[in-house]
């Protein structure tokens, strides 16, 4: 007789869900005079999707599209919800879908301008809980540190150090990957930076460190950036789809990095390419990742 144990992702209230104890935002420039063009476009949609863009239309599987802690942060005196809403402008807040934070089981939809009624104020998924499931995982993952003054950079998903090997993982084949970064109270240095043309699935962890996002991005699964000096920078001219989620939990009170989620502002004149960064709710993606191996283990066997 053979009892198997999964351990299990935790439920994600919203594709961009931040958890910890600082959640400072940046979320680019949209401005009045916009034609489109050079500027910094962020949707998140907390409708279930499946990872060829098509929505499932499931009511069960509805989320918020952003989730912040309740409660206050120490470092501004202001809730962690009015953080959020005061770094979106009135353009961003209408590109924002999900399910309605003040109306249960209503959908909102961002072209009825109401895209702050599904920012979500929560502690559905906590910071312990994060911390929690990546103690677990960390046994069953591909851990790789990084240096402080060395970061991890990964061009067009291929590490340019050739000592590095980094499998980012298939839809197929999801993999379990925990970037391990070093003190760096100042936040001086990036731990991890992805270049050019990246794909992956699964589910990437950094822990103590951030996250740069250059280039196209499309990760199908959950990033989690957590611990000290923890977030995630998307560049400029970045374009990025993630089906699933991302959860910044920042331990670490009053802490250096200015933002734990930015956005990097790309004024008109700067470029002619579209700045893009989009997450979509996925539950098949969720689903995906508790197939994992790394997921599975062995809790007691007998013979009968």
């Amino acid at each position: 007789q053979v009892v198997i144990r999964r351990i299990q992702v935790p439920p994600l209230p919203a594709p961009l869900a931040c958890t910890g104890v600082q959640c400072d935002y940046d979320t680019g420039i949209m401005d009045a005079n916009d034609d489109d063009n050079g500027a910094a476009h962020f949707h998140s949609d907390g409708r279930d999707f499946l990872r060829d863009g098509t929505r499932t239309g499931i009511p069960a599987n509805l989320k918020y599209a952003i989730s912040a802690p309740t409660g206050t942060q120490a470092s501004t005196g202001k809730s962690f919800k009015q953080m959020l809403e005061d770094a979106l402008t009135n353009h961003q807040e209408n590109e924002m879908d999900g399910l309605d934070a003040t109306t249960p089981g209503r959908e909102v939809l961002r072209w009825n301008n109401e895209g702050k009624r599904t920012i979500a104020a929560t502690d559905s998924l906590t910071s312990n809980q994060i911390t929690d499931f990546v103690n677990k995982v960390k046994a069953r993952a591909t851990v790789i540190g990084v240096n402080k003054k060395a970061p991890l950079v990964l061009n067009n998903g291929v590490p340019t150090d050739p000592t590095v090997s980094v499998n980012l993982g298939t839809v197929t084949n999801p993999t379990i990957t925990v970037i391990q970064g070093s003190n760096d109270p100042k936040d001086t240095y990036t731990t991890l930076s992805f270049q050019g043309n990246t794909q992956g699935a699964g589910i990437l962890i950094v822990e103590d460190g951030d996250i740069d996002i250059s280039g196209t991005f499309r990760w199908d699964g959950v990033i989690i950036a957590t611990g000290k000096n923890a977030g995630v920078t998307f560049k400029k001219n970045s374009r990025s789809y993630i089906y699933g989620g991302m959860v910044i939990n920042e331990t670490k009170k009053k802490e250096k990095r200015q933002y734990e989620f930015q956005i990097e502002r790309n004024y008109h004149g700067d470029s002619a390419i579209d700045q893009f960064t989009t997450f979509y709710y996925s539950q098949q993606n969720i689903d995906m990742l508790q197939q994992i191996q790394g997921l599975v283990r062995l809790a007691t066997w007998r013979e009968m």
